[in-house]
């Protein structure tokens, strides 16, 4: 196939498997197939052959494979046997120990391959621990089902949800790939689940944001700014209640929409032209859509007052020739005239009634409905008001189940505070007491 790195076949074991037996069986077996690979591998100067780290999460077990790897002449590593569901505290407490220097972890001078983590708070983490290459389907798999990786509170952005239908912001506004440059919110949301294009979309952008993201860190590390890095992103992820105060009033400020006055049409506009079409289209279309019901009430109301004047027009010619009738009889005698034409009144007072009765039903029937319809057209103007308001006020990125928790996670602070980044003043800023003491090393605490 032309790999330029191939990895050797390894018996792989759920880091989750409460067998240690079959765990350490599993190391050993790994250590025979690395040795045939090697063997047999006919072409190390086209093909770097990199060997798998095992053991799960038993520290002994492993550190005997990395002991054993160590000694193969092989131009890479990768640690395997992680990301298959156990905690974050065993995670990074192995991966730490697969890198650790002093001739016990992976030596530093040739790369170092993570394999199966793609979140971008643990690739940070576990570059902060010394890892180099990494994978993960996470990016691709996570925008077919509709979210999107951002640079905001919270990490990511669930575009299936409602409150964007009509919010024609780009996904991120420090993104630079072709979706945030071409598409609005609106639009994606408009479009996911009906069109392929929207999961194409999101996945383009998401392969963006992790290219740019491991960039930026390949940048920090060679101007020795890592740490300041590292802290900056965690505080974007996780940002304070100060900063993400602030974060909120400049959401409401630079936000390109207002609801308009023009209450007929109840739509967000924006207050300046953004380049972004495929919102535009959404919210025109719902314009249309309004229009187009106005129509058909028009249409109705005129159908139903013409089937009203027929009916009126058929009964009052009904009514004529009854009359012509018994006129010609009248000359019968005055008393049959006269009987017959109180019977007559008596026939057009109830015919007379009865049609007053179905116009008042039908009238009614017609207002009814008028009204039902205005109701609801005036309820989706209401919800519209509502749906803007909200746009400027919530977060750029993320609604409050989306927005980040109080405090980073403390296998963070653990795991960075091992790599020699030390964030515990973020803790101080944002915590409770009770988080804080709990934040701290064991050996720390009061």
């Amino acid at each position: 196939m032309g790999s330029d790195i191939i990895m050797q076949l390894d018996d792989v074991v759920s880091s989750t498997t409460p067998d240690p037996v079959r765990v350490e069986e599993a190391m050993y077996r790994s250590l025979r197939w690395l040795d045939r690979c090697i063997a047999a591998h006919n072409r190390p100067e086209d093909q770097a052959l990199f060997g798998i780290v095992q053991g799960g999460l038993d520290a002994r077990t492993r550190t005997i494979s990395l002991q054993e790897i160590r000694k193969r002449p092989l131009p890479g590593f990768a640690i395997g046997g992680l990301s298959g569901g156990e905690a974050k505290e065993d995670f990074w407490k192995m991966v730490e120990l697969s890198t650790r220097p002093g001739g016990i972890g992976l030596p530093e001078n040739k790369p170092r391959y993570l394999m199966g983590v793609g979140y971008p708070v643990d690739i940070l983490v576990c570059v902060a621990l010394g890892c180099d290459m990494f994978d993960c389907v996470y990016p691709c798999r996570t925008a077919r089902f509709g979210t999107a990786l951002v640079r905001l509170p919270g990490g990511v952005m669930r575009i299936k949800q409602n409150r964007f239908k009509e919010d024609l912001r780009s996904l991120d506004p420090s993104c630079g790939c072709y979706t945030c440059r071409s598409y609005s919110r609106a639009f994606l949301h408009a479009a996911f689940g009906k069109a392929t294009a929207a999961a194409q979309l999101l996945t383009i952008h998401n392969l963006f944001f992790m290219q740019t993201f491991c960039t930026d860190m390949q940048r920090a590390i060679e101007e020795g700014k890592f740490s300041a890095f590292a802290r900056e992103f965690i505080q974007v992820i996780y940002p304070p209640p100060s900063r993400q105060k602030k974060i909120d009033k400049e959401a409401s400020l630079s936000s390109s929409f207002f609801v308009s006055p023009d209450m007929k049409k109840s739509v967000l506009v924006q207050r300046e032209d953004t380049g972004s079409t495929g919102g535009e289209a959404v919210v025109q279309r719902g314009v249309r859509e309004r229009g187009e019901e106005d129509e058909e009430v028009g249409k109705e109301e005129e159908d139903d007052q013409k089937n009203g004047l027929t009916k009126r027009g058929e009964e009052g010619e009904d009514t004529t020739g009854r009359g012509g009738e018994e006129e010609g009889d009248s000359q019968e005698g005055d008393t049959m005239q006269h009987s017959d034409r109180e019977n007559e009144k008596e026939k057009n007072t109830s015919v007379d009634g009865d049609q007053k009765t179905v116009e008042e039903d039908s009238m009614s029937s017609r207002g009814k409905k008028k009204k039902k319809r205005t109701g609801k057209r005036e309820e989706g103007k209401e919800e519209n008001m509502k749906t803007g308001a909200r746009n400027v006020d919530q977060d750029v990125a993320c609604s409050t189940s989306e927005k980040s928790t109080s405090s980073p996670p403390l296998w963070v602070y653990e795991a960075l505070k091992a790599a020699g980044i030390d964030i515990s003043d973020l803790y101080d800023h944002f915590s409770t007491e009770e988080t804080k003491t709990t934040a701290m090393p064991s050996n720390e605490r009061p």
